[in-house]
């Protein structure tokens, strides 16, 4: 699993939720439990800085209370933001 070493912390966290959505398939656990969807709560300031980095943390506030983000586009690229990718 040396490969995991060079993805991002989002990518790892896809691959996680894949991995638990699908052992939750294939195991038949849900049909022995009784599963529900939980709607997902906002995360607090100090939640966002347990997984992402308080720099990214820190321009993202900075950067949702402007109007024109245009002036901050390095800002923004500096954290993969800035630029469309395409697949």
């Amino acid at each position: 699993m040396s490969f995991l070493r060079n993805l991002c912390v989002d990518c790892i966290a896809v691959l996680r939720y894949s991995l638990l959505t699908w052992c939750l398939a294939t195991s038949n656990l849900c049909s022995c439990l009784v599963c529900s969807v939980v709607a997902p709560a906002a995360a607090s300031d100090k939640e966002l800085r347990m997984f992402h980095s308080a720099e990214y943390v820190d321009c993202l506030q900075r950067l949702s209370q402007l109007d024109d983000t245009e002036k901050y586009l390095d800002d923004l690229e500096e954290f993969g933001l800035g630029k469309q990718h395409s697949a």
